[in-house]
């Protein structure tokens, strides 16, 4: 898929909104903006870039739900 214009962009921003599906932009690519989506389960990060090309990444959630304790793992895992 690819979006031509700044008005198909704003299409498919309307078309999350009409399917109330939230999201955020962001732009932290020179050439691209970001739209996250998060849905039950799943969160979609979407990039298009200057030229209207689209990306889609989907990460899915396995459904376990951890407690507190998960916490310091996971700073020893992605910590510096």
């Amino acid at each position: 898929m690819k979006l031509d214009t700044t008005n198909s962009i704003i299409e498919f921003l309307n078309q999350l909104e009409r399917h109330k599906i939230a999201y955020t932009i962001s732009h932290y690519l020179n050439d691209s903006i970001s739209i996250c989506v998060v849905v039950p389960g799943e969160r979609w990060e979407i990039d298009i870039n200057q030229l209207g090309e689209i990306q889609i990444e989907i990460f899915r959630s396995n459904g376990e739900i951890y407690d507190s304790k998960i916490m310091e793992t996971l700073f020893e895992k992605f910590s510096d």
